[in-house]
């Protein structure tokens, strides 16, 4: 079996993932298993390659030693003809060098992390055996003794990487695993201080519902202390008696507008534009007119074109500009503020509920991508820790 089927043997997956269960934990406590896990490989890979290294140097001396015997070698005076001496020579050379770049190149192994090194280990390896074998056999066409002597040092350096790396196939795949559920669990930890935050952005948001339903209850009850008040019964009172004298006054506007032919006038001064608009303008709005018209023009254009007397007019113009279309109490004033601040509350109130309706649907995503996160972790705890069965309580 040649070292790369070595490392495909040793490297190959297998499934340890065990059916008895002997312990349940927490995700809590299986995050320090893991981490106990991290550590205790990373210790081992640091042995295993202690022991890796320790191995090459070992080799390499040993292979040194060969080199000063296969240098030194001397078939000149073998009995075999010229040329076959010359071809076992060069090739000889050749599987010289070939066994310098071998040694030099195991050096760079040190300075590669783990994996890594022990990947190109191999690569190496079945490189000088690749491209050293058509030299070796030609050169043991006349040199045995020594070439075979360098052949079991080399297969017993072999012997003893695929014991060492042997070793590392469980800790490549743990070490993998760790790492998996290293992330796993820092993007549960992440989960867990967003679900947090938006825990506590929804209590802020409640409390805030919450003061806003006092500020509305309490602006509720000041409305009413307002409305059972006596200014406010006096108020209503003073507003009714308005109301009566709004009344007869618009009666009494409605009594004379009725005296005046609109049609007549309008007829009557036809000639005369100013006229005729200031007629139109009385025409569609009376009250509004006579409250504009200083002079109340009206009152001649009807005597010259109707005979009729309106002076009494002037007395109503007057009244109408000193009694408004609506009285405004100040307890009208006080609740209409209130009021106002009432719906200011209320908009806010409706903003902040739909603040914590989207904060919700946030929580609901985050709670999905969590429930799958912690899926994986306890599919890949089964094959870190094939006797132990994660249940699931808290967020990490």
């Amino acid at each position: 079996m040649s070292l790369l089927d070595s490392f495909k043997k040793i490297f190959k997956k297998e499934d340890k993932t065990s059916k008895n269960i002997n312990e349940v934990i927490t995700l809590e406590k299986l995050y320090l298993k893991v981490e106990d896990k991290i550590k205790e490989n990373s210790e081992k890979s640091k042995q295993l390659k202690n022991n890796i290294i320790n191995r090459i140097n070992q080799f390499n001396s040993e292979i040194t030693l060969h080199l000063d015997i296969l240098e030194n070698l001397d078939i000149s005076n073998r009995k075999e003809h010229d040329k076959i001496k010359l071809v076992v020579t060069e090739n000889l050379n050749i599987y010289v060098d070939q066994l310098k770049k071998l040694i030099n190149n195991l050096k760079d192994i040190e300075n590669l992390e783990f994996k890594e090194g022990v990947n190109k280990l191999y690569f190496i390896i079945n490189e000088f055996d690749r491209k050293s074998r058509h030299s070796f056999e030609k050169a043991t066409i006349l040199i045995g003794k020594e070439l075979q002597n360098v052949k079991i040092t080399i297969n017993n350096f072999k012997r003893d990487l695929n014991n060492i790396v042997g070793e590392t196939r469980i800790l490549f795949e743990e070490k993998e695993v760790g790492n998996k559920l290293d992330l796993l669990f820092l993007g549960l930890k992440q989960i867990k201080d967003y679900e947090e935050e938006l825990n506590k952005k929804k209590e802020v948001l409640n409390e805030e519902i919450k003061t806003g339903n006092k500020e509305k209850e309490l602006i509720i009850q000041k409305i009413e202390q307002i409305k059972n008040s006596d200014e406010y019964k006096r108020d209503l009172k003073e507003k009714y008696n308005h109301e009566e004298k709004l009344n007869k006054l618009e009666n009494e506007l409605l009594s004379l507008k009725q005296k005046i032919n609109f049609k007549l006038l309008a007829k009557y001064f036809h000639h005369d534009n100013k006229k005729s608009l200031i007629i139109s303008e009385y025409a569609n709005n009376f009250k509004s007119s006579i409250k504009d018209d200083e002079e109340i023009k009206i009152v001649d254009y009807v005597k010259e074109a109707q005979g009729i007397e309106l002076n009494s007019l002037h007395e109503l113009r007057n009244k109408l500009i000193k009694i408004n279309d609506e009285l405004i109490t100040q307890t009208d004033k006080d609740i209409a503020i209130l009021e106002s601040n009432f719906k200011e509350l209320n908009f806010k109130v409706i903003g902040i509920k739909s603040s914590i309706e989207i904060e919700t649907r946030k929580m609901e995503k985050i709670k999905t991508k969590k429930d799958k996160i912690i899926m994986e972790i306890k599919d890949l705890a089964k094959s870190l820790f094939p006797s132990i069965e994660v249940k699931y309580s808290k967020p990490l």
